[in-house]
């Protein structure tokens, strides 16, 4: 036998009188708590003993003397009747001369398992379950036969090595006493007032109150070993003995480890380790089963202690039960108290269950609570009824207490509503979870809870709220404000004194806290080298500039994510409030992602109401007009409206701006009274839409109100002015700073060169790539402590180190074990990912699950964001999950999208409904290509409904590329000609109705219908009809925008004809107004007036409104501007400027921009045509003024500006406009405008410029059969040679004479009459006569055109006439 304590020299005592015939004492090798041990050789067999002798000498009455010597024969009488291979082995017993009793036990030659314990920081999982196995078994066996240990501790268990196990005998029964069954009549005898109980850390409560000790004491002490087994630290610590006993004696749970939380041996330890003896297991036996049930291997890793305090008095000493410890010391000092109620309702559909049932299940969940709070620290009173109360700052103070309150709330509810699923599922039960958090000064007393006004009024407020909502006090909102997100409570709640109190909901974490000191590793990671880049940001944040915007470009890894958090925490503990939101790669065509996903999140955290009413009380607060903006965002969230709302029937275009109109009042309300910061992270996948809204908010003129902070990849260019924003480009960190990062990486140990220089070589100065891989290279015990300096490993396998950060990544996730499988779905579902999402999408159960997402959590891959709604884990770094998703096989990959589609079909309609494009890709993914383009046609249908075009021609691109996959021929053609039909408005809308994209899908919907025809495909007469018809029309537009006058002519014919045969007002009055447009190029005026005028008599303003956004061009506005033009070439000037008026006014009231720049477009035609530079200026720029954010960008653009170049002369950009639209092939009605840049040529006496223009026109224009700019053409020609040779040729007489006979031909009068003039002035500067005839048909048309009144053609003409 061997007693683990100080070794005590011979010196300390006299060795006993044993008899020397028995035994020779060799040495004393230990001092028990009521004995000397010493090491001795039996004389008879040789065997080396221990014998233990009884002590005298520390009690000098004859009463402890005696009651020693009966404890001495009871000890040996225990020993005796106990035979087990893991319990000491009595060997003899007897006196010495003196009568000084003794016991000679076999001598265990080992460590005691406190040593063990301490020499290794703590043991493996594995091991502990097998050296606490053996410990168990003894303790069956000693319990069978009545016998308790009562003093068991780590060092009463010795630990051999018997070949590859470990081996245990547990020592020193000499605390040992009988079972209530087996002891004997004197038994009472021995029974004293101030009993010996033990060693406090390690003994049960009720043996420290005095009371007697029961098998269940045993089991208590063997819990409190096992924790020590893993941690490496007794659970019990303090600075004194009064401390532990505190800590045993009151009523707070023993703190299972944060990792053992959800596994089977959290079960078995809470068995054991309840504080109420009468709640523990009932014995060991059944112990050992539920033992022998537990996978140890499951455990992996260092499981790290619940508390980290000093210990400098010895936990092995046996103490006497004293509590003259107790004080009346009492303090104020601020705590938060939680105060958790959970129900369990039961419903009409639940099966009857008994109480019992129904009790565990309340108690379970009450468990959960409990153990989430002891994972945050909290302290935690016996339960009360169904009350879980607990105290964040007892009883020790700390300054995150109010934060772990929020955290541990959150948490709360994540984990609640996770089994509130289970259980229903299960039972048909449903949890009922309130929270209510409160702080405030509290007076503390020692060894005592807090109680009092603090924690009464935390109770008060949890019955103010519903089921599921966290309510907290002003004051704890307050101290919570940097950290986490609150909704103010428009009820009254009063205190525990009866005053009223200001109350607020918590709604979830800011992203700054789920990456906060509280969370693993990256967080607590200094940022180094970026301070001059910080200090940048903040100087412009705290500047008053009117442009406050800034972007910060770096690669991946470079460390923007890591530079916005510090700027955002700082920002944030000033007391301003920072709006933050991330684009995402999986929804780059999904129109305005990142700014919904910030609404959302308001809307949701609004828990009363309807959809629709929660989102009247968010744009009331914006102070929007709720009956345009309400409808508009539903249809854009596919959110069901009601009420007094009606859906909108105002155009895309216009629903556009009243959006964005909409979603900026609500950006400015979020924070009224101060300025506040905009971060928008990762803009190299933001979607054409958010952009071009983040833009606005750029260019706006209030922005003092908000600094805008945006991260991207270089790839990313943004178009914004240069004085609008500042570049911050973050470079490579230099040797100096790598350095440093590696030295905080290794807690600032000493690092040789050898080891800096190999990370830094493989490293290139990124971040990310250096922490990642000093980590694996620590891991790996490539680099290790060598005489306290971090050394190289020598013969470095370097083809075991990835040579890439990817590589390195990649090596990261295959060492977090059967989590990657789950990290794999997770990356498969996107950078963020919900638990129902992941649960529902993965093969497994929700332990491991958990279990997965813990691993992952702790490998500092994933973190999370706790919200009351939909909690969300995130990918640490885009690079991680690019790297848990590459590393999927083809069909794993293929199998984990089916999975995930599935579950979005079945479990998430929001997302179908919203976000088509979502499912469409996963099912793409799996290469269910049929479905995937039902679902992305869908999504393209309502971008274009939304006016998202660039959103709808991204998506026709990918899913052009999924019907290539479709199997089914019909199904293939069927798809592709709905997709092409879907996109053109689209494509002509950004490219014109000519552009060669236009031309490309015409084309390819001809040869689709044509083998539709031919094959007799099973496609649907409808809808090859309704796709007949708009390829016919497309082609239409093709020829007509491309200057194919007789294809364009003979297609024209043909619609009209049907149309004539087969009535359809909806087709007639869509596509009239540009078959009006085809004649007046052919010259035919008459018809193209009366087309225009039908439309004016079928037209209905409730409908076709939406019919013009089909044919991209608005059926009345574009009546008006072309009869502008055809009542102009009559000569009609008066009716012609009130038609170009009348297109403006009814194309803005539509507030469709392609129609109302066209009206613009047409007034400014008309000016032109009037020789009026001034008024041309005035159209262009009230144009600009008014409409340039709206209609600015699209392709008629380009038209209004070369005209308004013309009133300026300038000449660059009129340049340029003819050779893009000449190369682009898209040359229609450019002989419109070619003559204005000729004009200006001439201006600047650029007159071989001129006539090269005019000529190649000219050829262009009798090629296409483009009738209605001849006349215009030759006679700016004729000008143009006159100008160069200052005189009346042949050539410019031919030109001016055929340009009369062109425009008299089609009737355009106006043209007529400006040949006519010009031809007349120069034959009077050649001092020639003008021919009767020619002066007759001047009169002639100069009466005819009655409103010509006013106008220069007009006074030059009675000019003419006076001469």
């Amino acid at each position: 036998m061997q007693i683990s304590v100080k070794h005590l020299s011979s010196e300390n005592a006299l060795k006993p009188d044993i008899d020397p015939k028995k035994y020779n004492l060799i040495e004393q090798i230990g001092e028990g708590g009521y004995g000397i041990v010493y090491k001795a050789e039996q004389i008879s067999t040789g065997q080396i003993v221990a014998i233990k002798m009884l002590k005298f000498k520390a009690y000098s009455d004859e009463k402890n003397r005696k009651l020693q010597v009966a404890r001495f024969e009871r000890e040996t009488q225990l020993c005796a009747q106990i035979n087990h291979p893991h319990i000491v082995k009595l060997l003899d017993k007897g006196y010495t001369a003196s009568q000084e009793p003794y016991a000679v036990f076999e001598y265990i030659s080992g460590t005691t398992l406190k040593d063990v314990i301490h020499q290794h920081n703590g043991l493996s999982a594995e091991k502990t379950g097998a050296l606490m196995e053996q410990v168990l078994y003894a303790l069956v066996h000693a319990h069978d036969n009545g016998i308790l240990h009562r003093d068991l501790k780590p060092h009463n268990i010795m630990v051999t090595q018997t070949q590859t196990k470990p081996y245990i005998k547990i020592l020193d029964f000499g605390m040992g006493a009988f079972t209530n069954d087996y002891k004997t009549k004197n038994y009472q005898d021995l029974t004293l007032t101030q009993d010996i109980i033990g060693t406090p850390a390690y003994s049960s409560p009720e043996q420290l109150r005095g009371e007697a000790p029961t098998i269940k004491s045993d089991l208590y002490a063997w819990g409190l070993i096992f924790l020590e087994c893993l941690t490496g630290q007794p659970v019990m610590q303090g600075t004194n003995i009064a401390e532990i006993f505190q800590q045993q004696l009151n009523l707070v749970d023993i703190p299972i480890p944060i990792p053992l939380i959800d596994h089977p041996i959290a079960k078995v330890l809470r068995s054991v380790l309840d504080k109420d003896p009468d709640r523990r297991v009932k014995s060991a036996s059944e112990l050992f089963q539920e033992y022998n049930k537990v996978n140890f291997k499951t455990i992996v890793g260092k499981i790290k202690p619940t508390h980290h305090n000093s210990f400098p008095i010895s936990d092995d000493a046996t103490q006497v039960n004293q509590f003259a410890w107790r004080s009346t010391h009492s303090e104020k000092r601020q705590i938060t108290v939680l105060c958790a109620k959970l129900n369990i309702a039961v419903s009409e559909e639940t099966p009857s269950l008994d109480i019992e049932t129904l009790e565990t299940t309340q108690s379970s969940q009450l468990v959960l609570c409990k153990d989430i709070g002891i994972k945050y620290g909290a302290y935690i009173p016996p339960i009360v009824a169904d009350t879980v109360v607990m105290y964040f700052g007892y009883p020790k103070l700390n300054d995150n207490d109010a934060r772990r309150a929020g955290r541990t709330a959150l948490e709360l509810i994540g984990q609640t509503q996770t089994r509130n699923q289970e259980l229903y599922e299960k039972y048909n039960l449903k949890i009922d979870l309130r929270i209510a958090i409160n702080s405030g000064t509290a007076l503390i007393k020692q060894n005592s809870a807090p109680e009092g006004l603090i924690t009464n009024t935390a109770f008060n407020l949890l019955h103010s709220i519903q089921p599921w909502h966290i309510i907290v006090s002003q004051t704890t909102k307050e101290l919570l404000d940097p950290y986490l997100e609150f909704e103010k409570l428009d009820m009254a709640t009063s205190s525990s004194i009866g005053n009223t109190i200001d109350t607020y909901l918590l709604i979830g974490e800011r992203s700054t806290e789920a990456l906060s000191n509280l969370s693993p590793k990256s967080a607590n990671q200094k940022m180094i080298g970026r301070g001059v880049e910080k200090q940048q940001i903040l100087d412009i944040w705290n500047s008053n500039k009117d442009n406050k915007t800034i972007l910060v470009q770096g690669q991946a890894g470079i460390g923007k994510s890591k530079l916005i958090y510090e700027i955002k925490k700082e920002v944030i503990t000033s007391g301003y409030h920072v709006c933050e939101c991330r684009c995402l790669s999986e929804h780059q065509n999904n129109a305005l992602y990142p700014i919904f996903e910030i609404l959302k999140k308001d809307i949701d955290s609004l828990h009363d109401g309807s959809q629709v009413s929660r989102l009247e009380k968010v744009f009331q607060k914006a102070d929007c007009d709720l009956q345009k903006s309400v409808p508009i965002l539903c249809s854009w969230l596919s959110i069901p409206l009601e009420g007094t709302y009606k859906i909108t029937t105002i155009t895309p275009s216009e629903q556009k701006e009243v959006l964005f109109e909409t979603l900026k009042k609500y950006l400015l309300s979020i924070e009224s009274a101060k300025k506040f910061m905009l971060v928008i992270e990762d803009l190299h996948w933001i979607d054409p839409t958010s952009l071009e809204f983040f833009s606005q908010l750029i260019e706006a003129s209030d922005q003092k109100k908000y600094t805008i902070v945006a991260t991207a990849r270089p790839n990313f260019k943004p178009e914004w002015n240069a004085k609008q924003f500042a570049l911050i480009s973050l470079e490579t960190l230099n040797t100096s700073y790598t350095k440093t990062l590696i030295a905080d990486i290794l807690k600032h140990e000493q690092i040789s060169d050898e080891v800096t220089a190999y990370i830094m070589n493989r490293a290139d100065g990124i971040p990310l790539f250096i922490e990642s891989l000093t980590q694996m290279l620590l891991e790996q015990k490539d680099i290790y402590l060598q005489d306290n300096i971090y050394v190289l490993k020598q013969n470095l396998d370097d083809e075991s180190i990835p040579i890439t950060l990817k590589g390195l990544l990649n090596s990261r996730i295959s060492k977090v074990g059967h989590a990657k499988e789950t990290a794999q779905v997770a990356a498969a579902i996107g950078r963020e990912f919900t638990h129902k999402m992941l649960l529902t999408a993965s093969p497994y159960d929700d332990n491991t699950i958990q279990s997965h997402i813990h691993t992952l959590i702790e490998a500092n891959l994933i973190y999370k964001q706790r919200r009351i709604e939909n909690e969300i884990y995130v990918f640490r770094h885009a690079l991680i999950r690019d790297a848990a998703y590459e590393s999927m096989t083809s069909s794993l990959c293929r199998e984990v999208h089916a999975n995930i589609a599935e579950t979005i079909k079945s479990n998430f309609p929001e997302i179908v409904n919203e976000r088509p494009i979502e499912l469409a890709n996963h099912l793409a993914e799996a290469q269910k290509y049929e479905t995937a383009t039902q679902f992305g046609i869908q999504a393209v249908q309502k971008h274009i409904k939304n006016s998202a075009n660039e959103e709808a021609l991204k998506l026709y691109a990918l899913i052009k590329k999924w019907i290539d996959g479709v199997e089914n021929n019909s199904n293939k053609i069927e798809s592709e000609l709905i997709l092409n039909d879907l996109v053109l408005p689209a494509q002509m809308a950004i490219g014109g109705y000519g552009c060669k994209e236009v031309i490309q899908i015409n084309k390819r919907n001809e040869e689709l219908i044509n083998i539709a025809y031919l094959d007799e495909n099973n496609i649907s007469n409808k809808v090859l009809t309704e796709i007949t018809h708009r390829i016919e029309w497309g082609l239409f537009l093709n020829y007509h925008f491309h200057s194919k006058r007789k294809k364009a002519a003979e297609i024209a014919n043909s619609i009209l004809s049907k149309l004539k045969k087969y009535p359809n007002r909806d087709i007639e009055v869509g596509v009239l107004p540009l078959i009006a447009q085809a004649f007046h190029a052919d010259g035919e005026l008459e018809k193209a007036e009366k087309l225009c005028l039908r439309v004016f008599d079928i037209y209905n303003a409730q409908t076709d409104v939406a019919i013009g956004f089909d044919y991209n061009m608005e059926p009345k506005s574009s009546s008006y501007f072309f009869l502008s033009s055809i009542y102009l070439f009559k000569g009609e000037v008066q009716k012609a400027e009130k038609y170009a008026v009348e297109g403006i006014k009814w194309s803005e009231e539509i507030n469709h921009p392609v129609s109302i720049t066209l009206a613009y477009l047409f007034y400014a035609l008309y000016a032109y045509f009037l020789d009026d530079k001034e008024l041309v200026r005035n159209i262009v720029e009230k144009h600009n003024l008014l409409h340039n954010d709206e209609s600015g960008k699209n392709w008629v653009t380009t038209h209004l500006k070369m005209i308004g170049e013309w009133s300026y002369e300038n000449i660059n950009y009129a340049e340029e406009y003819v050779e893009s639209t000449i190369s682009n092939l898209q040359y229609y009605a450019l002989s419109w405008y070619e003559p204005s840049l000729a004009q200006t040529y001439l201006i600047k006496n650029k007159f071989e410029k001129a006539i090269e223009l005019l000529e190649n026109s000219l050829k262009r224009s009798i090629e296409d059969n483009e009738f209605w700019t001849l006349s215009l053409v030759k006679r700016v020609l004729a000008e143009s040679y006159y100008a160069k040779y200052k005189t009346l040729n042949k050539k410019i007489e031919l030109l001016l004479k055929e340009a009369i006979k062109d425009a008299q031909k089609i009737n355009a009068t106006w043209f007529q009459l400006e040949a006519l003039v010009f031809y007349s002035e120069i034959i009077l500067k050649e001092k020639k006569k003008i021919p009767e005839k020619t002066k007759k048909e001047l009169k002639t048309l100069s009466n005819k055109i009655i409103e010509i009144t006013n106008t220069k053609l007009k006074m030059r003409v009675d000019k003419i006439l006076r001469m």
